[in-house]
């Protein structure tokens, strides 16, 4: 397989196990060595436009985080506790 693994020690400080495995490239990997885009992201990066987004999460911290993040990327956020279905 061509992999391997190694092990470095120290008494009362801790162990390192490290583990070497030769994989392919993802596909995400690939399409930025080849230049390729995936399709959909290229087409929203081209549009620009801002999303409408609903965030759901019971944890108010993790709503406000998200809602943030987004909003600094220009989507319009709403935010919900939960989903009466």
């Amino acid at each position: 397989m061509g992999g391997g693994i190694s092990l470095a020690s120290q008494e009362k400080i801790g162990s390192t196990f490290t583990v070497k495995l030769p994989l392919p490239l993802s596909r995400v990997e690939a399409e930025l060595k080849s230049g390729d885009r995936d399709p959909i992201l290229q087409d929203m990066e081209e549009r620009q436009l801002p999303l409408q987004i609903l965030s759901v999460d019971d944890d108010p911290v993790n709503r406000r985080v998200l809602q943030r993040h987004l909003e600094e990327l220009g989507h319009q956020v709403d935010s919900a506790v939960q989903i009466d279905l």
